[in-house]
């Protein structure tokens, strides 16, 4: 798939753009059509001509977001003992979501009320979680993981680090974010300690 950014006309780019950037600096309460128009210095037909309405610039930055994880996991180097690509994998995708937390938070934290996806979000969003869940079957096949049960331990990963995510992006304050890293793969090594042999 082409890259959303690609798909774009240069207005349209510009104020998705100015739209990640209000998601980041100010959070999903500063989109809206008038703030998003303004920041781009478009007039708000410019978003409406372009996107449709304030929720068709949400579903373009709900999908620029599961479009960053998808090309880190992808870079994820795939030669390798599986369980060490496996480990890669996770680590990997914890610090992309750390690294792009607000469109992480819309992505998985339904941060925007009333917000759906598309049909073609979703199916992004689908397959990363696929992605994913050939990196655990890659280990359940070389023979190290003892459980076969490839589908609920993909699904048991991907929840702890979901849980584990979301503690570190909404940490309230006085909480020492420097430990986090280090508890997230802890945690992960953990639960992949327990399923090998």
């Amino acid at each position: 798939m082409a890259a959303l950014t690609n798909e774009l006309d240069s207005q349209a780019t510009d104020l998705l753009t100015n739209a990640s950037k209000l998601l980041h600096d100010e959070g999903p309460q500063a989109l809206t059509v008038r703030k998003i128009a303004a920041s781009a210095g478009w007039s708000t037909m410019g978003v409406y001509s372009r996107f449709g309405s304030k929720n068709g610039v949400v579903d373009a930055l709900y999908l620029e977001g599961i479009e960053r994880i998808e090309r880190e996991l992808l870079a994820v180097p795939s030669v390798g003992a599986p369980i060490d690509i496996l480990r890669q994998t996770m680590e990997t995708y914890r610090s992309c979501a750390i690294a792009h937390s607000s469109h992480y938070q819309l992505v998985f934290g339904g941060v925007v009320a009333d917000f759906v996806p598309t049909a073609m979000s979703r199916a992004v969003t689908s397959r990363v979680y696929t992605w994913f869940k050939q990196t655990v079957n890659n280990a359940v096949a070389s023979g190290v993981i003892a459980s076969k049960q490839v589908d609920d331990l993909a699904y048991s990963l991907w929840a702890l680090s979901h849980g584990l995510i979301t503690l570190e992006i909404s940490a309230p304050p006085g909480i020492n974010k420097d430990d986090f890293e280090g508890r997230y793969m802890t945690a992960i090594n953990f639960m992949i300690a327990g399923m090998t042999r």
